[in-house]
């Protein structure tokens, strides 16, 4: 009986870890068009960062068969840019994931940073737009610009404006609606800022977010046109 728990308990350990890999290879199945090499192309996009066998929906927040220790953290780091219809675009997708060992705990500490990209010409107006509600929880605001409205009830219901530019509201309503209503449901936040026209997917609001992909980068396109226009 002695030595029969910890027997017990690494068959649990070994079993569980065996349907993790199993669940992570059907996955791999449902999620295959997500691969950057499949991803990329369709996107008209280059693979400036990430191994083309990784996929986007099953990392950076899957670590397992993966080590992290004190002195070696995970990092997950892709980014594809390139310009296929004329207008720059840049996909950062990096996560970092941290371990410190104390006494009576073990500690972890995330970094993220993810967005989809489109460049913008000097002058177009600086704004941020974040969802009321989100299934995955309060999007927190990056810039202390004053609240706009749009014009549109139920645009101004579903979300927060805030710029210094109040045309701003007007201009990129009528585009928001496109976006897919479970995209929406996720959570969008929309940063022009520093000559780029952002769409921010940080943290656990990545995967779910970067399902719609194909869908982000014409509509981020068509609100950049928008923008540059009086």
């Amino acid at each position: 009986m002695t030595y029969l728990i910890p027997l017990v308990a690494i068959v649990v350990v070994v079993a569980f870890m065996f349907m993790q890999r199993q669940r992570l290879a059907q996955a791999g199945q449902t999620y295959a068009p997500f691969e950057l090499s499949k991803l990329a192309p369709r996107l008209g996009l280059s693979i400036v960062n990430g191994d083309p066998s990784a996929n986007i929906m099953l990392a950076p927040h899957n670590t397992v068969g993966t080590r992290i220790s004190d002195d070696k953290p995970y990092e997950w780091n892709v980014r594809l840019q390139g310009s296929p219809r004329g207008r720059p675009v840049d996909f950062l997708y990096y996560h970092r994931r941290e371990r410190q060992t104390g006494f009576v705990e073990i500690k972890y500490t995330y970094y993220d940073d993810a967005f989809i990209a489109v460049q913008l010409r000097p002058g177009a107006p600086e704004f941020e737009l974040v969802s009321n509600q989100s299934s995955l929880g309060p999007i927190a605001r990056r810039h202390p610009w004053p609240m706009q409205r749009s014009g549109d009830p139920n645009v101004d219901r579903e979300f927060t404006l805030a710029a210094n530019d109040p045309s701003v509201g007007a201009k990129i309503a009528p585009f928001l609606s496109r976006f897919d209503p479970a995209l929406r449901a996720y959570g969008i936040h929309l940063e022009s800022h520093g000559g780029w026209l952002r769409f921010r997917a940080d943290g656990k609001h990545t995967s779910g977010n970067f399902y719609f992909i194909e869908q982000i980068i014409p509509a981020l396109e068509q609100i950049a046109d928008r923008l540059e226009q009086p």
